[in-house]
């Protein structure tokens, strides 16, 4: 059934009003719907406010019940306590702030009459506080709340400080790469360099091969023989030793400016670049005199390398004398990759050049260049590659990693806290010892 709705205006600025309800007992189908007014003005009532219906029965029992707040307006829903006794029920409306502060209405009054026949009469009147009952359950959740949230807080300082005692975040380089102090963890970092190799002097008619790790097509990574990941590498993994400017300085001291996968960072970055000729390559040819000698030049441009960089040749020794690269059958630097043909020699042609190249190409043995990028390349690692890494751990005592390739590493992992602290005691300890 709809509700009967009674509304009435009340002056904050009045202690009493002749507002004046009339209702039967036992009527609970009506409403109160209150405007308060401020001097005449309307009262804004703010989005944090809450209101209560206050009432006191004639028989002294009390209803503090809630009441709802719509369109600036109060709406208070008559309960059975509310009309339980005849007689004038004399009321109050509290507006409550979120900062705590009250604002009380002026009174008004309710007046209860009886029935004929009231099917209510077994209700016996009582107090009634379904907003203070509120307030209760809400302040006992939120203090319920609030203890979870203070023993969240707390376990979660628990872990950090357990975390915090336990990722000693340290790195180690090698190959194989040997610890004896870490945690049971996953990897936090991986990085796998390259490197090239020749053994020996080439000649033009005697070349030696360039061998760089990874020439197989993949570099399996191992630890402690238990876990493994296979990495790429289509072109394998080249590295140049350099005098400064490197990417890795191994054991010995020596710089390379290598490939690298940086598995961390999920990035295979790709630094040297190796080129293989045929003869049909831009081949130029030019005289050239300096001082006494006189020689020839062949010469074919190789884009987006270092000039003057160090570099590697399979037929032809590079080696830096002045500003020119030299050799005893020939040379070659890293602008043009030029080959110098002995002096006397110009009578051969560029066709002459193009012509032996083809025939090292078709006997399987070509001109290889191997030089330095200007500009590195990445190229993101597979989505396989990565899972794969992300299940490698290492293990609470010793751990080996380790690579079929000979290739060099370097790892960060987390160190065992209490190996940590305890090898430093020792340490300590030893020094105390030797200096008494």
């Amino acid at each position: 059934m709809n509700d009967s709705i009674k509304r009435i205006s009340l002056d904050i600025h009045s202690t009493s009003s002749g507002e004046t309800v009339n209702a039967k007992r036992g009527d609970t189908a009506r409403k109160l719907i209150i405007s308060l007014v401020d001097g005449g003005l309307p009262y804004i009532i703010g989005e944090d406010c809450y209101a209560v219906f206050t009432g006191k029965k004639p028989d002294r029992n009390v209803v503090f019940n809630d009441c709802t707040i719509k369109d600036n307006t109060i709406i208070y829903a008559f309960t059975e306590q509310t009309v339980a006794v005849e007689g004038r029920v004399n009321c109050e409306i509290k507006l409550y702030g979120a900062d705590g502060k009250l604002i009380t209405s002026p009174k008004f009054t309710i007046n209860v009459f009886g029935t004929v026949y009231n099917e209510g009469d077994e209700i016996e009147s009582s107090d009634e506080f379904n907003a203070l009952t509120s307030l209760m359950a809400d302040t006992q959740k939120a203090v319920k709340e609030a203890q979870d949230a203070i023993e969240d807080a707390q376990e979660a300082i628990k872990v950090a400080q357990e975390m915090e005692a336990s990722l000693l975040i340290t790195d180690a380089s090698g190959s194989p790469v040997v610890i004896g102090n870490a945690a049971e963890h996953s990897l936090i970092g991986l990085k796998i360099f390259g490197k090239t190799t020749q053994d020996g002097t080439p000649t033009p008619d005697a070349p030696i091969d360039l061998v760089s790790v990874g020439d197989s097509g993949s570099i399996t990574v191992n630890v402690n023989d238990a876990q493994s990941m296979v990495i790429a590498t289509p072109n394998g993994l080249p590295g140049i030793p350099v005098t400064s400017g490197g990417n890795y300085t191994d054991a010995t001291g020596q710089q390379w400016i290598c490939d690298e996968i940086n598995i961390d960072r999920g990035v295979y970055v790709k630094r040297c670049v190796k080129q293989v000729y045929d003869g049909t390559e831009n081949w130029r040819l030019a005289e050239r005199d300096e001082s006494t000698e006189k020689f020839g030049v062949f010469y074919a441009s190789v884009g987006g390398i270092v000039d003057g960089s160090a570099a590697f040749c399979n037929r032809y020794q590079q080696i830096l004398t002045s500003s020119a690269f030299r050799a005893s059958a020939g040379k070659f630097d890293t602008r043009y990759f030029q080959i110098r043909i002995n002096a006397g020699s110009y009578e051969t042609t560029v066709d002459d050049w193009r012509h032996l190249l083809g025939e090292w190409y078709a006997q399987g043995s070509p001109l290889v260049g191997e030089f330095i990028l200007a500009t590195p390349i990445e190229t993101p690692l597979s989505e396989e590659e990565l899972a794969a890494y992300a299940a490698l751990h290492t293990y609470r005592d010793n751990t080996t990693v380790s690579n079929d390739a000979g290739a060099w590493m370097e790892l960060e992992y987390v160190m065992d806290a209490k190996k940590y602290i305890d090898s430093l005691v020792a340490s300590s300890t030893i020094h105390q010892a030797t200096v008494e």
